[in-house]
């Protein structure tokens, strides 16, 4: 026998609304119920699209469990396909059934497994707030989760915190986010005999954290700082860190080495940032690949070796792009934006300007913001509109002054010497 997937449609919404209406209220329950575990039957919980239609139709049929569970995948499954609005979208769904499950008295015994639920779907909303750029609203899903969590719980309370380190060092707010970091460490404590590898790839990751925070800081203090920690942390890292973390380690202390050696990397450093995406490349995990991709177009960048470095920067926007990572979209925006003007080619970098602009103000990263209006002033000065040129300028200074040590301010600085 063959079983057909067949779908009946409304010429007009009204009249499915005055139908779905005219059914008694505890018949429409069942009906739910029936068209959901049909579904089940016929197409398996796994196909496409099914998850969200039995999450709405377990609902409506009362059974918030199930209801929850198939949130969940649905919320899961978008995020995977980089559907992050609406990965969002269904993770706060999740947290709204959640709470009428508590609120309808249905934990039960199941209660302890609710609460895990719920963090896990708080930290998960978190997360795609945060890769989006939603570092507000992220914070407070972290911090909701953070609340609910026992202490003894301190490999998970480390990890939330962390992202929350995380999130204000995408903002550039360097201060805050070194002191969430060390407050990581804190909760952390020493490691435990139950989940060493859990316990160490923690610790690895916040120290690894911390170099990428005090490269942003820039002062030779917090230079020093990181390259004292980077000793500190290598023993540790060759012992227990996978291939993952020691490729995003390889890259923090490239980025350290390209600092001190001023923006002119050496033939030593590209090599090591090649080993460190290479790496990155087998160990399979996107977002690692995505960092240090735009590492090695960026020192190949500053050694104007641009038809090497193009390749990288343009995949890298495309990925960021794809995937929905503002933060790595406003790197790749910004450098190849400094890559056209090298190459004297206003046309392109006023587009990439523009819409680096954009998103760095949604951000708020000020930096990037700055980096844009300088772009936009050697536009101006291209185009002889010399008050325009020294109006961007000065107010790309003015932006820097008050952020980060920016080690590019030449930016700015030689449209405004030229219309000296």
């Amino acid at each position: 026998m063959c079983i057909r997937d067949s779908r009946y449609g409304f010429r007009h919404n009204l009249f499915q609304r005055w139908l779905y209406e005219s059914i008694d209220e505890s018949e429409r329950i069942w009906l739910h119920e029936d068209v959901a575990r049909a579904l089940e039957q016929l197409l398996g919980a796994g196909a496409p699209g099914v998850a969200l239609q039995l999450a709405r139709h377990f609902a409506e049929a009362g059974l918030l469990r199930e209801a929850v569970e198939y949130r969940l995948a649905a919320a899961d499954a978008a995020r995977a396909a980089h559907a992050n609005e609406e990965a969002a979208t269904g993770f706060e769904e999740a947290l709204n059934l959640l709470e009428r499950l508590e609120r309808a008295g249905e934990a039960g015994k199941g209660e302890a497994s609710i609460r895990e639920i719920r963090e896990r779907t708080r930290e998960a909303l978190g997360d795609v707030l945060s890769h989006i750029g939603e570092h507000d609203r992220a914070r407070e899903s972290y911090t909701a989760a953070l609340a609910s969590l026992p202490e003894e719980s301190n490999v998970d309370l480390a990890r939330i915190h962390r992202k929350v380190a995380q999130g204000f060092m995408q903002q550039h707010r360097i201060d805050e986010s070194l002191a969430r970091y060390e407050q990581t460490i804190q909760v952390l404590g020493s490691v435990t005999e139950d989940e060493p590898g859990a316990w160490w790839e923690q610790w690895i990751e916040v120290q690894t954290a911390r170099l990428w925070a005090l490269y942003w800081a820039g002062t030779p203090e917090h230079v020093q700082r990181a390259l004292e920690l980077v000793e500190r942390t290598r023993p540790e890292m060759e012992r227990h860190a996978d291939e993952r973390l020691r490729a995003l380690f390889a890259s923090r202390v490239c980025i350290l080495r390209g600092r001190r050696e001023r923006y002119a990397p050496s033939d030593e450093t590209v090599e090591m940032s090649r080993g460190a995406f290479a790496a990155a490349k087998e160990s399979g995990d996107s977002r690692t690949v995505l960092d240090i991709e735009f590492l090695v177009g960026f020192y190949h960048l500053w050694r104007l070796e641009d038809d090497e470095a193009e390749p990288l920067l343009r995949s890298n926007l495309e990925n960021a792009t794809r995937v929905g990572s503002l933060f790595r979209r406003i790197l790749a925006l910004t450098y190849l934006g400094v890559l056209h003007r090298f190459r004297g080619q206003p046309a392109e970098v006023e587009k990439l300007a523009r819409a680096c602009l954009t998103d760095a103000k949604h951000l708020g990263v000020g930096t990037y913001v700055a980096t844009s209006r300088a772009n936009l002033a050697w536009i101006a000065l291209r185009e002889g509109d010399l008050e325009e040129t020294r109006r961007e300028a000065e107010a790309a200074l003015e932006q820097w002054r008050t952020g980060i040590v920016y080690p590019v301010q030449w930016l700015a600085g030689l449209p405004l010497m030229a219309v000296a």
